[in-house]
């Protein structure tokens, strides 16, 4: 079984920060920590008070250290003025200690906006695949030309490095960080105590069945989703779940379809599959057990539910998801 461990996140604040580049990331973090202890949140600066775009000055930042640790992971938000910074003493400084990190294992590197700009001339994208402010696409281009570079994407990841279009994609890009970190129902308890829409352009992965149809404000119906995804394994009637939030089943199952583009069973059916998937990844459970813990009648139904979802068996799905979790582990 996975483990979840506490991450360091350190965010680097640069003079001329734009204020939602770090304030967006920083609310995903610190509303996740609400309920677990997932991040150790740092502030690093180059000067001891550098003011946001507008005047506003942070202070008490902690010194750039010579390494970060392993396995943590670094924010850079975007600024107002960045090409002008880079020409700077400071500006240079923050490039050279930018590249120097490059050697720590297994860091994490995250960039909103125009961030990706001091990834980028610190050679952090090279043949990376990336993203950045439609506005600084061409700049990005220039700076690496190696780059590969989405133009109409929210946020892309490649192995280590996370980069954002900005302002708001951040928070698109740390809740897609967040379901990482933990797991995807949590991302999406986050999302809501936020009151944000969980979302994804078009080029990405659909959502998992935990997020999917959870961005409407049906609280009742958000109650039943979350009686459902909290306990795969028991299978709820209908009657059942109307009792639970207090309405008639054929007001619920009216109501849910209304806000989640599908049924209940269908619903339900995509959750324990999900969970299916998580078990089979994380877990060497035979498939008669991963079955019984989803809340199948026997491996049997298991299947035959599990191939309307996919094309490979459990047991193909399980070797392949190992496969890839190993070589999402290694650094170029």
């Amino acid at each position: 079984m996975c483990t979840q461990r506490t991450i360091d996140c350190y965010f680097l604040i640069l003079p001329g920060f734009l204020p939602l580049d770090l304030a967006g990331p920083l609310q995903v973090l610190l509303t996740a920590n609400n309920h677990r202890q997932l991040y150790n949140i740092h502030y690093l600066g180059v000067e001891p008070a550098p003011a946001m775009k507008g005047g506003l000055s942070l202070q008490n930042l902690q010194r750039l250290p010579e390494l970060l640790p392993a396995s943590s992971r670094l924010i850079i938000p975007g600024l107002s003025g960045t090409a002008d910074f880079m020409q700077t003493k400071l500006g240079n400084k923050t490039i050279d200690w930018l590249q120097q990190q490059r050697q720590v294992t297994e860091l994490e590197l995250a960039t909103v906006c125009s961030g990706s700009l001091l990834a980028a001339s610190s050679l952090w994208l090279k043949n990376r695949h990336c993203t950045t402010h439609h506005d600084l696409l061409t700049r990005l281009q220039l700076l690496e030309p190696s780059a590969d570079i989405a133009t109409n994407r929210l946020y892309v990841q490649d192995h280590n490095v996370w980069t954002s279009a900005g302002i708001s994609s951040g928070i698109d890009m740390f809740l897609a960080m967040l379901q990482q970190d933990s797991d995807p129902a949590y991302a999406a308890q986050v999302a809501r105590e936020m009151v944000i829409y969980l979302r994804r352009s078009g080029d990405d992965p659909q959502l998992s069945p935990w997020l999917c149809g959870r961005n409407h404000m049906q609280q009742r119906i958000h109650k039943v989703q979350d009686l459902i995804s909290q306990s795969p394994q028991t299978n709820f009637s209908i009657d059942a779940l109307a009792v639970a939030v207090n309405m008639s089943a054929r007001n619920l199952t009216r109501a849910f379809r209304q806000a989640c583009g599908q049924s209940v069973a269908q619903y339900r059916e995509k959750i324990k599959v999900a969970q299916a998937q998580k078990l089979l990844k994380e877990t060497d459970n035979s498939i008669e057990r991963v079955a019984q813990a989803c809340g199948f009648q026997s491996s049997r139904s298991f299947r035959r539910v599990w191939n309307r979802y996919h094309s490979n068996s459990p047991v193909s799905y399980r070797g392949a998801a190992m496969q890839n979790l190993s070589a999402g582990h290694r650094l170029d």
